[in-house]
């Protein structure tokens, strides 16, 4: 079944420069890459001189991955309450 009579429905992919699906290009993409060059705020926050470990954490803060309550109750894991546990 297609939704134009005589043609057949296909997936496309509109993040890369083809519209196949390539892995590298979803890579690409959640690196930041604009037209396969990284944006400057990819560049600047990965070129920080801090520890790996420290710039880990702070991108798991700022893409929200960070397991807390809110995220895990975002993600259906069943929690008590999204609310503070040590101030509530």
């Amino acid at each position: 079944m297609s939704l134009v009579s005589g043609i057949d429905d296909k997936w496309s992919w509109k993040c890369g420069a083809s519209i196949e699906f390539f892995v590298n290009s979803a890579y690409g993409l959640l690196r930041g890459e604009i037209d396969g060059v990284l944006s400057s705020y990819y560049n600047f926050f990965w070129n920080i001189k801090a520890l790996p470990a420290v710039q880990v954490m702070a991108w798991r803060v700022l893409e929200k991955k960070i397991a807390n309550k809110v995220n895990l109750a975002r993600r259906g894991v069943v929690v008590e309450s999204v609310l503070c546990c040590l101030c509530n």
